[in-house]
């Protein structure tokens, strides 16, 4: 049985088009990517880190509803899906991954089958002799870092063994809501992030006091029935991609279908902001919640709507580390040394936020003291434009979150470091926003509905005591 959004999908968009006759051809805009370049080629060592792209929300044929809800036909991988999530990782050039699959079905397999093995991976273990990761071989001679968690209630990531040696007490532990599940969690290496916060109330979220949680979640603009529990339409962001199936000439760049569902998730946010007013550290991340199995539909490059390349293509959690290994990864994100970046609008070439003090440089994640007068500096990242491209319109937003709530405290239209001094204690985090102007070419006819602002980044907190 196809999920309730791929039903909804093909119901409503099988057959919709526009039968106008198209405008004017503009001139041609350089031809669109549907690849990004390798991180260490284009954002370079800062103070000691790199910032990598990964995605700490990811599925595989080991999760029991992907690949169309049937991963494993004969118990063997679904291909072409299979092919699809390893293709990806290499095109789009994630420097890391997080598998998190659900315990109906990865509880249920041998833990080296988990990493999605093929010829040339490299096996990493850990001192204990554990396989804690893979490095995977891509074609051009890349490699991802993958490693391999669960997403059930709570999802833990970077697993370093199966939590069970059987099958029944592994489902068992993954189902679990509670802090004593997430402690046993960590005990088997995980670092404990929260998906789906719209789905978890705050007494469960105090009790479990996760690592991290997702401020924004891909499923949640597309699934009605999150929209429904949350107040919204339920079938606008699926009518807003009818331009995406249209034979016209003039019609929209396939990959910009994002622009026609991306809604930012007040209710995890909200969540998010009201556990730091309570004094708490907590890593914001972004879920690409990636299965292949919620827009079967060809859109006009003659790529399924939800393909794995093109879902990874829209957006990343950029963590900040200073080589990429299993546990520098996993300490950045309990760290927050990390930001969202939804590269569909760009890379994040430049972007910095930091904070300036008389005892040195604080970074994303960690902490100062306001004795010792902190400047909190945010540093949109350039935009690259190439020729014929109108430069799009940047703002620059620093905001306190404190037990009063969220403050707006300063802002910029990104054209020079936005600066703040920063005396009263509270969380500060940061975004950058985009009206993508220089997107308009590759909208075609679509643009007058896809053109407007856009969040660009989302920059965890800095911590002001």
């Amino acid at each position: 049985m196809r999920s309730l959004v791929a039903i909804s999908l093909v119901s409503l968009l099988t057959g919709c088009g526009d039968d106008r006759p198209p405008a004017p051809a503009p001139p041609a805009p350089p031809a669109w990517s549907k690849s990004l370049p390798r991180t260490g080629d284009v954002l370079p060592m800062r103070r000691g880190l790199r910032s990598v792209r990964g995605m700490v929300h990811l599925h595989s044929v080991y999760s029991h509803d992907a690949c169309d809800n049937d991963p494993l036909p004969g118990g063997m991988a679904a291909q072409p899906c299979f092919q699809d999530l390893r293709d990806a990782l290499c095109t789009i050039h994630l420097d890391y991954a997080f598998l998190t699959d659900h315990a109906t079905s990865m509880c249920d397999h041998d833990w080296d089958t988990l990493f999605l093995p093929q010829p040339g991976d490299q096996a990493v273990t850990d001192a204990m002799g554990r396989h804690v990761a893979s490095w995977l071989a891509c074609p051009d001679g890349s490699q991802v870092l993958a490693m391999v968690g669960g997403e059930n209630d709570l999802m833990p990531a970077g697993l370093v063994e199966h939590v069970a040696a059987d099958a029944t007490t592994r489902h068992q532990i993954m189902s679990g809501t509670d802090r004593a599940t997430a402690d046993l969690l960590r005990q088997h290496g995980a670092v404990v992030v929260v998906a789906h916060g719209e789905g978890h109330d705050l007494a469960q979220l105090r009790d479990v006091a996760p690592e991290a949680m997702e401020v924004y979640n891909l499923h949640a603009n597309i699934d009605p029935r999150i929209r429904t529990a949350m107040g919204l339409d339920p079938t606008a962001p699926i009518m807003r991609l009818s331009p995406f199936l249209s034979n016209r000439v003039d019609g929209p760049e396939p990959d910009l279908a994002f622009l026609a569902i991306f809604e930012e998730n007040p209710a995890e946010l909200s969540k998010f902001e009201t556990l730091l007013g309570e004094g708490r550290h907590i890593t914001g991340t972004v879920g690409a919640d990636a299965h292949e199995n919620a827009v079967p539909v060809e859109l006009r490059d003659h790529e399924r709507g939800d393909s794995y390349r093109r879902v990874l293509r829209w957006f990343s959690d950029q963590l900040l580390v200073p080589e990429v290994t299993p546990q520098a990864l996993k300490d950045a994100l309990v760290r927050g040394r990390g930001y969202g970046a939804f590269e569909l609008f760009g890379l994040p070439i430049g972007f910095d936020f930091r904070a300036e003090t008389a005892s040195g440089v604080v970074e994303m994640g960690d902490s100062a003291n306001a004795a010792d007068g902190p400047t909190l500096v945010l540093e949109a990242p350039q935009v690259m434009l190439a020729p014929g491209l109108e430069r799009p319109l940047l703002r620059t937003r620093i905001l306190r979150v404190d037990a009063s709530g969220s403050t707006e405290v300063a802002s910029g239209d990104g054209a020079a470091p936005l600066r703040l001094s920063a005396s009263a204690p509270g969380a500060y985090r940061a975004e950058v926003r985009i009206t993508p102007n220089h997107l308009k070419p590759y909208m075609g006819y679509a643009a007058p509905d896809l053109l407007h602002e856009f969040v660009w980044i989302y920059a965890n907190p800095i911590y002001i005591h």
